[in-house]
């Protein structure tokens, strides 16, 4: 078993190098996997980062009621830190773990979005997103990875069919499974992780546009 694991490894590594130039060139998977290893470095940060910016802004509602004001909005910060440093955790792993995958070419409307491109970062987004879109959002996400991980089969066989008219039958079969495994990978976190903020850009190689767009609504419903 855990030599049939290593060929698939090794067939899904090749891949991520032979047909990434068919892609879009200015992504990559060092791109992604070096994002990975800043924010799983960095992930903790979020706690102070969060809970200072809390402080500074207060709750929205109470800007009279002075000390309280900064006082309750640190205690919410602290919580948001606490999210926004896990789902650091979590991007970063996934990033460097699956840094030869393909990934949609944005997750605009799908999911929320931290505040700022790494947690040690001052720069905060000038509104955070309210409760209804953010659900919306979070549902698409996870509407996303299942149809990413459902659509895989069809991949892999549209892909082998493909390069076994150009007479390229082992082409086909390992680029093949190297999209069917991003679409199962990208899904299984997209689905997983839903409920966590990620990034509104996506750095690594990306799926062909005509299957992105097949998966990924081009605007907010």
């Amino acid at each position: 078993m855990s030599q049939f694991c290593l060929v698939i490894a090794f067939i899904i590594a090749s891949c991520t190098l032979s047909f990434a130039d068919e892609f879009d060139q200015t992504r990559t998977g060092e791109q992604k996997g070096l994002r990975g290893v800043v924010n799983l470095s960095t992930a903790l940060l979020e706690l102070p980062m969060q809970t200072a910016k809390g402080y500074k802004n207060g709750v929205a509602g109470m800007e009279g009621a002075g000390i309280a004001n900064n006082f309750f909005g640190g205690i919410l910060g602290l919580g948001r830190g606490v999210v926004h440093g896990t789902s650091r955790v979590l991007q970063g792993s996934t990033e460097i773990a699956g840094f030869w995958a393909a990934d949609n070419s944005t997750n605009q409307y799908h999911g929320t979005n931290y505040d700022s491109l790494f947690a040690y970062e001052t720069k905060t987004a000038a509104t955070p997103m309210e409760l209804e879109p953010a659900i919306q959002n979070i549902t698409k996400k996870a509407y996303r990875g299942a149809h990413n991980i459902i659509s895989s089969p069809y991949e892999f066989l549209h892909h082998t069919g493909v390069q076994v008219r150009q007479n390229k039958p082992i082409s086909g079969l390992s680029k093949g499974i190297w999209v069917a495994g991003s679409r199962v990978w990208t899904g299984a976190c997209e689905l997983a992780f839903a409920p966590f903020p990620n990034y509104q850009d996506t750095v690594g190689n990306t799926f062909e546009k005509d299957f992105d767009t097949r998966v990924s609504p081009q605007k907010a419903q």
